[in-house]
């Protein structure tokens, strides 16, 4: 019995330090999510909000393509690792779908 219980106590912990590290993970994208969409905004030489605002209306093929184009710049010295990942392991279509809006979802902008 108290194996029983030392093995639960133990996945208890195993679990509790995985969400942990979940969170972290979704904050650190979240992170690189906002400094690319200011990166782009500063290079578009449009306000942060703008930019927000024409993803969210949709169907913008020009902020799709600046936003990507910010990061195929920034990604290379080491910035936005995470996002590198998690875009890597992506099909095209949903990487496009990501540089349109899907990056808002992310962010929390929606």
């Amino acid at each position: 019995m108290r194996r029983l219980s030392e093995r639960i106590g133990q996945r208890i912990l195993e679990e509790a330090r995985d969400q942990r590290l979940l969170e972290a993970a979704y904050e650190q994208l979240t992170l690189e999510i906002e400094e690319l969409i200011k990166l782009t905004a500063e290079a578009a030489e449009v306000p942060y909000g703008n930019l927000v605002d024409r993803a969210l209306l949709g169907g913008d093929d020009e902020t799709r393509d600046e936003i990507r184009a910010c990061f195929e710049r920034n990604q290379a010295p080491g910035r936005f690792p995470l996002l590198s990942k998690y875009l890597a392991d992506l099909p095209d279509e949903k990487k496009e779908e990501f540089f349109r809006a899907g990056w808002l979802t992310a962010y929390g902008g929606v």
